[in-house]
């Protein structure tokens, strides 16, 4: 459902972030799961996926960051995952 609806948006012509976002939510969702099962291997999927995330920012040149890019949300996800496992 992720890759149709990113599809539709490239497809208009949509933006980059209407693009990326629902293939991030879909991996944050499926990464949620794997954290509930075994967090062992939540963590080392986040530290192999963070450093590919990195080249998928949404925010323009320089070094901003913003809420949307896919490897600040994988970050809100691992708090939120450790938080719960905690």
């Amino acid at each position: 459902m992720a890759a149709a609806l990113a599809g539709l948006a490239k497809a208009g012509n949509g933006s980059r972030s209407s693009i990326v976002l629902p293939l991030a939510v879909a991996l944050g969702v499926g990464m949620f799961f794997v954290a509930y099962r075994r967090f062992e291997m939540f963590v080392a999927a986040i530290i192999v996926l963070r450093a590919s995330l990195d080249a998928a920012k949404l925010s323009g040149g320089g070094g901003a960051r913003s809420a949307l890019d896919p490897a600040s949300l994988l970050g809100l996800l691992f708090l939120f995952a450790a938080g719960v496992w905690l």
